[in-house]
């Protein structure tokens, strides 16, 4: 059991309001966290849907391809995260370097990815650490003036069985280094969590843009897009557990944006591409998308991977009795071919506009598209970077007006620190090589790396218990 007292010392620093950090801190000041109204549910059904979900993913099988020594674990637990790591991922093993990649993921299948699984002994531990943890975390929830267990117990009990998979996997991989491409979701803050405390190296690389209300950085290396993110983290310092009982000092590397974009000039007769993801107000999107087919142009719809089964449900439903309108599935066609075969994107919030400015693509940020008190959340408008209207007819003009439109490529190189530089469209193989450098495993003589590590900078967290 000696699993379960290392998730209870963990669970001392960081509680499970911290480690599931956006639901636990962020609640109500997000508009991806708003409060909703939790009548028809109970505690015991979120516990039995916890448990329900442990259950699904557990291996029956004694080996699995996590028991095996590796120089370096890689991790994911949404499909875009993947895909900021899988070049990196790429060149490491084109290095020779034993590189395992585990995923939550369920539709990827690549063949050198690993699915999470666990064991019935993690099962097991983790309703143990239940029964310990679960009657102050209920008693912390009912008090809470936002949370309540009734609708949101089993969001914060997941990280139990997460801190008790990982203090099993990790020191049977043994990796000098963890990389993960996403700091806020529950998985991940377990796993920094974990290597933290059992003294592994923690790297991280960006899937997307940032914002204030991010937590703070607590890995030891963090390979940021540009000067805008490390702007950015530079406001987080004090999103941090109060009871951490050390220092932080993470060394930062700006090494653009991660994910393989092609850039071309000729956009002007391509069709307009349509963005959604889960903060937009779907209905809106509809009447939108509606709006623009009847005013003769050709639309291709992309939605979030993580979008709703029933706004998938919609999507579909509006690409088949449309002629005008295509649709691009996320889990079907990368980001690259996407904007390909578009000349304007048109998003709410969203990363995809610096997707799209990197690609050539002009972005258009549509503040009509959702309902939230926070407006152009990543800067993309106020930088310069994207164009902002606010209803259908501004669009429709903004998207006839095309060839008065220009890139920004100040604004984009704020955001991605390699833009328009040689080093552009090396992102990947920059982080690859900074990685072995940092855990000694060469390129100490590789211009381009000693260069950028020239450039190392230091966020340094003073934690204090008062």
């Amino acid at each position: 059991m000696k699993s379960v007292k290392d998730a209870i010392s963990i669970l001392n620093e960081e509680s499970e309001l911290w480690l599931n950090y956006l639901d636990g801190q962020q609640t109500g000041k997000l508009p991806s966290k708003k409060i909703t109204d939790h009548k028809h549910y109970n505690t015991f059904i979120r516990i039995f849907a916890y448990v329900r979900y442990i259950f699904r993913l557990i291996s029956f099988s004694k080996k699995t391809d996590d028991s095996c020594e590796n120089n370096f674990l890689f991790f994911s637990s949404s499909l875009n995260q993947q895909r900021a790591i899988d070049e990196i991922f790429t060149h490491l093993v084109r290095l020779n370097k034993k590189t395992i990649c585990i995923t939550t993921v369920n539709r990827l299948r690549e063949k050198q990815i690993t699915r999470v699984t666990f064991s019935i002994s993690d099962a097991l531990k983790a309703l143990y650490l239940l029964i310990f943890r679960g009657p102050k975390l209920y008693r912390t929830l009912s008090k809470h003036p936002v949370l309540s267990p009734n609708r949101h117990f089993n969001l914060f009990i997941a990280s139990h069985i997460y801190l008790i998979y990982f203090l099993r996997v990790l020191p049977k991989i043994n990796p000098k280094m963890v990389l993960i491409s996403n700091d806020h979701n529950v998985p991940n803050r377990c796993l920094i969590a974990v290597s933290r405390y059992l003294g592994v190296r923690t790297a991280y690389v960006q899937h997307a843009s940032v914002s204030e209300f991010f937590p703070a950085l607590t890995v030891d290396y963090a390979f940021l897009d540009g000067q805008h993110s490390f702007d950015i983290y530079k406001t987080c310092v004090n999103n941090i557990s109060p009871y951490l009982k050390r220092e932080f000092s993470t060394e930062v590397y700006l090494t653009g944006q991660q994910k393989k974009l092609k850039f071309s000039k000729s956009r002007r007769q391509k069709s307009i591409g349509i963005a959604i993801n889960k903060l937009d107000n779907l209905d809106s999107y509809i009447s939108l998308i509606i709006f623009l087919t009847r005013s003769g142009l050709s639309l291709i719809v992309r939605w979030h991977p993580n979008q709703s089964k029933s706004d998938v449900k919609k999507i579909l439903e509006l690409g088949e009795n449309n002629s005008c309108v295509k649709l691009s599935d996320p889990y079907q066609d990368n980001i690259s071919d996407y904007l390909e075969k578009v000349s304007i994107i048109v998003a709410g919030d969203s990363g995809i506009h610096l997707e799209a400015a990197l690609s050539g693509v002009y972005p258009v940020y549509y503040n009509e598209s959702f309902d939230s008190k926070i407006k152009d959340y990543y800067g993309f408008v106020k930088s310069g970077l994207a164009y902002a209207v606010s209803d259908q007819k501004e669009l429709l003009t903004l998207i006839n007006g095309i060839r008065n439109l220009k890139i920004n490529k100040n604004s984009i190189q704020y955001y991605s620190d390699t833009f328009g530089t040689p080093l552009e469209g090396r992102e990947s193989e920059l982080v690859a090589k900074l990685i072995c450098k940092l855990t000694r495993y060469g390129f100490e003589d590789d211009i381009v790396v000693r260069n950028l590590a020239s450039r190392k900078i230091v966020i340094a967290e003073s934690l204090s218990n008062e």
